[in-house]
């Protein structure tokens, strides 16, 4: 009787978070809580997986989508002047996506809907592809 190989701790870890990531999604009844989840798992990736240069490149990604939902949504300028100086004193990945999902939150709730599905669907894969790169650590 042959015994079976350990699995390494990272392996084991990277199982876990997937499992409590698929089973927050299932859990999540809106598209923001979908979003939210999605971006836990992308921050979490690129925190485990990713490289630093993967990280820049991604918030670099989400600042101007942020900044091109600043423009098509109608806010005012003290809360766009305030979204924007969280970006520029706050370097991070989170809160680039916790920015993006602020500038949602004020569209119409059609396209805020369908921003939040689009978004929680590229996060999903984008945290898949740097999990099975592997990225630079």
């Amino acid at each position: 009787m042959a015994t079976r190989q350990r699995v390494p701790r990272r392996v084991r870890r990277d199982q876990r978070a997937a499992a409590e990531f698929s089973a927050r999604l299932s859990k999540a009844r809106s598209p923001k809580e979908q979003y939210r989840v999605a971006a836990d798992a992308l921050v979490s990736a690129l925190k485990h997986h990713g490289s630093k240069k993967q990280a820049r490149d991604l918030r670099e990604q989400l600042v101007q989508h942020a900044e091109n939902g600043m423009a098509t949504a109608d806010l005012p300028d003290k809360s766009r002047d305030h979204l924007r100086r969280q970006l520029d004193e706050k370097p991070g990945v989170g809160v680039a996506l916790a920015v993006l999902q602020s500038v949602i939150d004020r569209l119409p709730s059609t396209e805020r809907d369908r921003l939040f599905v689009h978004y929680s669907q590229h996060f999903l894969a984008e945290s898949r592809q740097i999990e099975s790169r592997g990225g630079g650590r």
